[in-house]
């Protein structure tokens, strides 16, 4: 059930971002971000906010992206960037070419679980019923 979930989530979330189209925008913005902690994200990278600005048909937006890894050496405050943006609705934007990112995986966050609870009480049953 979940490889059946996890192949619709994926073509699902593909499809909501192929009419996507790229513009040039340029950074504004940028902060490390942290944990709660004060600690690295997952990984081992750091977090990163970048904010910017793109136009489209003359008419200027804002955005925000967030992202963890390794921030690009050339990426500077002013520098043009790739925004890639939703042309049914322009102020839908994202710093990276959209994609299903770790939607798939979620179906398997659940069924591990459930699996594992499922296994563990049947094998109780069995010493129950012994």
């Amino acid at each position: 059930m979940a490889v059946i979930l996890s192949i619709s989530l994926y073509f699902i979330k593909t499809a909501e971002y192929e009419n996507w189209v790229s513009t040039e925008g340029t950074l504004t913005d940028m902060e490390q971000t942290y944990g709660s902690s004060g600690r690295h994200h997952v990984g081992g990278g750091a977090g990163y906010t970048l904010y910017y600005i793109y136009a489209v048909d003359g008419k200027s937006y804002q955005g925000t992206d967030s992202f963890s890894g390794k921030l690009p050496e050339e990426h500077f405050v002013g520098q043009e960037i790739e925004v890639w943006y939703d042309p049914a609705d322009s102020s839908r934007s994202m710093y990276s070419k959209p994609g299903p990112g770790l939607w798939p995986y979620v179906p398997f966050l659940f069924a591990v679980p459930v699996s594992l609870l499922a296994l563990g009480g049947s094998h109780r049953k069995e010493d129950i019923l012994r």
